[in-house]
């Protein structure tokens, strides 16, 4: 069976990466990158999107949210497993959507959803009781404490701290909100905003 990675640049690189150094590449012994010309130069075989099949298993390892979006409604017909590092550490009490990728030494905590297409990046945290939207990025040494709630297509840049929230009320990262770089998030987030600083303010 053959597994595609959609995107040859950084993220795809780190994809393949992750893959080569788990089980994976024992269940998935082919493995191609997919991009929408096929002509990029890679250390695997690259085909265009046409060339795809029907029940392939195919992980969009694109940085941006929006981008990941647009592929997973083209390719209906593929299956999308979840990516995880050996390194990553996960609790058995959690659950990750399809398409997830989660990067070395990244950690997910007890008790947490983690929707489809969501990449968590390099030594990130999303501490107990999180639940992460689907497509949402959650960029490498980010501090994501217990009980927030990220929706939907929210970006959340290298560095940022998230305070928690509590089982009464959650601390909310809006759909398609924006946390910038080594940002201190201590209240909820509108959706669509972008919020920077120490503490953060809306830009």
């Amino acid at each position: 069976m053959r597994l595609c990675i959609y995107g040859a640049g950084g993220m795809g690189r780190e994809t393949l990466d992750i893959i080569r150094s788990s089980s994976l590449h024992e269940t998935y012994t082919d493995l191609i990158f997919v991009t929408s010309s096929g002509q990029e130069e890679a250390p695997i075989p690259v085909i265009c999107e046409r060339n795809l099949r029907a029940g392939d298993a195919v992980v969009i390892a694109l940085g941006d949210g929006p981008a990941r979006v647009s592929v997973s409604q083209r390719l209906r017909d593929v299956t999308y497993p979840v990516i995880i590092s050996k390194s990553a550490l996960v609790s058995a009490f959690s659950a990750v959507g399809p398409g997830t990728v989660i990067c070395p030494f990244a950690s997910v905590s007890i008790d947490c959803i983690i929707g489809s297409y969501v990449i968590i990046n390099c030594h990130a945290q999303v501490s107990h009781d999180c639940h992460i939207g689907d497509f949402v990025t959650i960029s490498p040494h980010v501090s994501c404490n217990g009980w927030v709630e990220i929706q939907d297509g929210a970006f959340i840049g290298a560095g940022a701290v998230i305070r928690n929230g509590n089982p009464n009320e959650r601390l909310v990262i809006g759909k398609n909100a924006t946390v910038g770089l080594g940002a201190v998030v201590t209240r909820s987030v509108e959706p669509g905003a972008t919020v920077v600083g120490l503490p953060a303010r809306q830009s």
